[in-house]
């Protein structure tokens, strides 16, 4: 197959088709991160390679290390046999992923249940040439077991997707009749600007500037993230200090300090994840989808289809609430890895600047005000007062009556167990205060909001047809206090479908439920 999107739309089938071989060792990191804690845990084992390494004597090393050196070698034969059995078909309306290793499976996916087809890089994909092609079903109960990866070389991928696309179109148009010069064009059309690599600057609806860019990276980081970072980073430090104290030999050191350091690096690697990933964002509004490209050390290209949208997400961090930014998620079927919880459609910005670009990518909705939800009745903040109060005794005394079971309770014993109970109970009633601020419910209009947090926040608007059921909920206490929960399903991936809401009046549910009835 030539690099060529006219060629690449001539294919009727794409039979027997592999992953590319890159994908062997992009399902090796995991395995050789398992190797490395493996040599750092056998501390013994370690330091004896190291010696026989130092001799000059390399089968003794590799003796030494021979269990980490099987497992090792076990794992890359499966993950090679597992690549080697593995085919992609795309004929017939159907995109069927076989596997015929010990245990076979064989996933055929009919090509009117694929509700996007994204193509992502990674920084390792872009050296290779490889790209990573997600097709993501409509299935509310299977989205996750059949939702489906494929990483092939650029040509391959394009063809993959360009067949598949075309499929979707003639099943499309077969269901609603002759398709007329006008929709061949359009779907040509589509499938072209899926074929462009760079599309040119002014044919963009949005373009994020450098200054935006740095701007989102700064407000969309999670305090909590960056926290986590400096406490694993200070126990790694308090462990160096500690070792040289005691006199402590390298390899101890090494050992100690591992794990906090391996923490902080993961944790402050998928920070620069993040900021990396909004790199270069621009958004486009063509026909029915929203094309979105972004990101620098792992490039993405997706699609949002605008009929597949069941429900959108408005997003503040900690300093984004205080500043009035927001930045906004669809949640639409589908979606894995970051962007298992919807896929972002536009960076940070204030209320304003959200809804001019809104009205350029999706002006078939109505931007709502980001205080559009009311608070849950104060009484549901006293109940939780009340009810981490109780909880927090029963914790006080089971842990003083363990103490006595063993040892006589002394009066230092039972002063410690006091304070340390009021300061969980004062977190809990700072975390439940928050939690209260954050919550809000709104049934006005043809869509229903939803905004929950505690240091941030997020809306959530979801229309009335795009729900599939409610669920009210009531606890005995809940009931004396005529309150009750709720709980949305929608047509999402298993992070997306269940939204949440906070204790409300009754009376709020059954002009919820009213309104649900009536949209069918």
């Amino acid at each position: 197959m030539e690099n060529n999107g006219k060629e690449n739309m001539e294919l009727d089938e794409i039979v027997g088709l592999r992953n590319h071989f890159t994908y062997i060792f992009e399902e090796m990191w995991g395995i050789i991160m398992v190797a490395v804690l493996m040599l750092f845990s056998s501390d013994d084992s370690f330091k004896l390679a190291y010696e026989f390494l130092k001799s000059g004597n390399l089968i003794g090393a590799l003796m030494a290390l021979g269990i980490t050196f099987l497992v090792l070698g076990l794992a890359c034969l499966w993950v090679f046999l597992r690549w080697y059995k593995t085919t992609i078909t795309v004929k017939d309306g159907t995109v069927t992923i076989a596997r015929r290793t010990l245990n076979q499976s064989v996933n055929s996916i009919a090509v009117q249940n694929i509700s996007n087809i994204n193509m992502e890089q990674n920084f390792f994909e872009i050296i290779m040439g490889t790209y990573k092609l997600k097709l993501d079903t409509n299935s509310l109960s299977t989205a996750e077991s059949t939702d489906v990866k494929i990483v092939l070389k650029k040509r391959d991928a394009y063809a993959v997707k360009n067949l598949i696309m075309r499929m979707m179109k003639e099943i499309q148009s077969d269901e609603q009749g002759d398709i007329s010069n006008e929709g061949v064009n359009d779907i040509n059309s589509e499938m072209q600007l899926d074929l462009m690599e760079d599309v040119k600057e002014d044919e963009y609806d949005v373009i994020y500037t450098d200054s935006e860019i740095i701007r989102n990276c700064i407000i969309d980081t999670p305090i909590s993230g960056v926290v986590w970072v400096l406490i694993f980073i200070a126990l790694a430090v308090f462990a160096i200090v500690d070792g040289i104290k005691t006199a402590s030999g390298f390899f101890s050191i090494i050992t100690t300090i591992f794990i906090p350091i391996l923490f902080a690096g993961s944790m402050l690697s998928a920070i620069i994840k993040d900021w990396l990933s909004d790199y270069n964002f621009r958004a486009r509004r063509f026909q029915d989808k929203i094309y979105v490209s972004c990101g620098l050390l792992k490039k993405k290209k997706y699609a949002v289809p605008v009929n597949k949208i069941n429900a959108l997400k408005y997003s503040s961090t900690f300093i984004g609430r205080i500043l009035g930014y927001y930045s906004v998620k669809t949640i639409n079927v589908g979606g894995e890895d970051e962007d298992v919880d919807g896929m972002k459609l536009l960076l940070v910005g204030k209320a304003s600047d959200i809804r001019s670009k809104m009205a350029l990518l999706l002006p078939e909705c109505q931007i709502p005000d980001m205080t559009v939800c009311k608070r849950p009745p104060k009484r549901t903040l006293v109940k939780a007062y009340i009810t981490a109060l109780i909880y927090i005794l029963i914790f006080a005394v089971s842990v003083m009556f363990g103490i006595v079971i063993f040892a006589p309770l002394n009066k230092d014993d039972a002063l410690w167990i006091l304070l340390a109970s009021i300061g969980l109970w004062l977190l809990v009633v700072l975390w439940r205060t928050l939690f209260y601020f954050a919550s809000g419910f709104n049934t006005d209009g043809k869509e229903v909001f939803i905004s929950r947090g505690t240091f941030g926040k997020e809306l959530v608007q979801i229309p009335y047809e795009k729900i599939q059921y409610i669920s009210i909920r009531q606890g005995p206490v809940e009931r004396r206090l005529k309150l009750a929960r709720g709980v949305i399903t929608i047509l999402a991936s298993v992070a997306s479908r269940i939204q949440n809401i906070a204790a409300f009046d009754v009376e709020d549910y059954d002009i919820l439920m009213e309104k649900f009835e009536k949209t069918f």
